[in-house]
């Protein structure tokens, strides 16, 4: 159904809009602004328009009901019921300062929602925006993390290398509790073996977490679902099984996981 923005004149008198190309409204008349040619965003920045509305001049009724004051100053300024600015009935919500909008501010929340959970819904937490992944039943960043790891040359049966320290003892150190959701592996092509088990290890604890097997020497996963915690550091090791390989490079890709 097309919006509609029906002004009502209850003042009195005939209203002259000089901002609305000096619409005028005859003294119990009334005028539907979008059929007259205006915009949500033109009729949103009229201020005589804002003014008649809060004297109670002037009635704007949605097509099915008249509208409070306040309900009416969303409904012409390109806002939902929750006073987001939108393109139009159930459309986009556009944020955009430099048109007349406010900035967009989330206010954190102190409790990790776990009901009514959609995929796709957003938060911010202790400063960390969250995306609901319905598909893990977990809150993830927005923004991923990605740790490389890498071995010049031929190696095999060693942990890999972060730029140049081996991560035997060592490795990422993550600052918050996050979710291992990807990772890829590429091998020099046509050197070594193709088919190579490398595994995702941590906190200097020889126990395999995930093992990632190259084919064609290259591995690619976006699927992996795998918790840890704060202050986990994160190491990667090529095995023994087969022989060697050239100049791996690991990507794994981690995001936040609201807790």
């Amino acid at each position: 159904m097309a919006i509609q923005r029906i002004a009502k004149n209850v003042s009195g008198g005939d209203i002259t809009i000089v901002g609305l190309r000096g619409i005028t409204i005859p003294d119990a008349d009334q005028v539907d602004l979008i059929l007259a040619g205006f915009s949500l965003d033109t009729l949103g920045k009229s201020d005589e328009l804002s003014t008649h509305i809060n004297a109670g001049d002037i009635v704007i009724n949605d097509g099915t009901d008249d509208l409070s004051a306040t309900e009416a100053l969303k409904a012409i300024s390109n806002q939902s019921e929750y006073g987001l600015p939108t393109a139009g009935a159930g459309g986009t919500s556009v944020f955009d300062p430099e048109t007349g909008y406010p900035n967009l501010q989330v206010v954190d929340v102190t409790v990790i929602p776990t009901t009514n959970l959609l995929d796709g819904q957003v938060i911010s937490y202790e400063g960390v925006w969250y995306r609901y992944d319905e598909s893990r039943s977990k809150w993830l960043s927005l923004s991923p993390v990605n740790f490389i790891f890498s071995h010049k040359d031929g190696v095999d049966n060693k942990y890999l290398k972060v730029g140049d320290v081996v991560t035997d003892v060592t490795g990422y150190t993550l600052a918050l509790p996050a979710t291992l959701t990807g990772g890829m592996i590429h091998c020099e092509v046509n050197k070594g073996e193709a088919i190579k088990e490398f595994y995702v290890r941590k906190n200097d604890v020889a126990t395999n977490l995930l093992t990632m097997t190259t084919a064609d020497w290259k591995y690619g996963n976006t699927t992996l679902n795998l918790d840890f915690d704060a202050l986990d550091w994160i190491q990667m090791y090529c095995s023994d099984i087969n022989g060697g390989v050239d100049d791996p490079v690991v990507v794994l890709i981690f995001n936040w996981r609201a807790v």
